[in-house]
């Protein structure tokens, strides 16, 4: 792409553009300027169609359902949120003091890594954007498959050995809103067999399924 085809955001200084891209709304509202909404809308378009095309790319042989399901659980916020922790977004995010646990939360963090995604389409063009998702993202997708098959397995189990689903209960939560740590169980035929905590319900409810298959696999049933 030519000087004089990029978008009109890419003559801007891109120290500046990357700055908007870690900058919460909270922080614009105290501050002025801009948030990171408009650079969030465009790298989700982006990283979206950049997942597609390397899955693709990937797996000629699957068909249109696997391949949705796998750019889903790839670009979900989960995925996302977890690629910020790693690389340290949520601390870098300009954050008013009052609003400061934002940083910790799946949303912001996920919302942040499309801006700064979007701020790289804008700064390196596409190529460097497929780049990213192939060292970064496409990775995860072993790691999603394998949590999701974990409950699946339970799940099936279940079904066999008993005619029901695994039941998950919440057993607790702690900390503060903005930073909570829930704790669910999951119970099979009455039986309470495994338990698990996470930052939010959907990971506390997926470690207490692999608690409770390690229980399974320890017991030989």
């Amino acid at each position: 792409m030519s000087p004089a085809d990029a978008p009109r955001d890419a003559r801007r200084d891109p120290s500046a553009l990357f700055r908007t891209a870690l900058t919460h709304s909270s922080w614009t509202h105290e501050h002025g300027g801009e948030s990171y909404d408009r650079l969030e809308f465009l790298g989700d378009a982006v990283l979206e169609l950049c997942v597609t095309e390397l899955l693709l790319e990937r797996f000629p042989d699957a068909d249109e359902g696997k391949l949705s399901s796998a750019r889903h659980r790839l670009v979900e916020a989960p995925t996302l949120a977890a690629l910020s922790r790693e690389l340290g977004l949520g601390e870098a995010m300009r954050v008013a003091p009052r609003q400061a646990g934002v940083r910790v939360q799946e949303k912001p963090l996920s919302d942040v890594w499309e801006a700064m995604f979007g701020a790289l389409y804008l700064t390196a063009g596409m190529d460097a954007c497929r780049e990213v998702v192939a060292t970064t993202v496409l990775p995860r997708l072993q790691q999603v498959e394998a949590v999701k098959a974990v409950t699946q397995r339970l799940q099936e189990w279940c079904q066999q050995r008993h005619r029901t689903v695994p039941e998950y209960v919440e057993l607790g939560r702690s900390g503060p809103e903005h930073d909570r740590t829930f704790r669910f169980g999951v119970r099979i035929g009455g039986q309470l067999l495994g338990e698990g905590t996470g930052a939010s319900i959907k990971a506390a409810r997926k470690a207490a399924a692999q608690a409770a298959w390690d229980q399974i696999e320890d017991d030989g049933a």
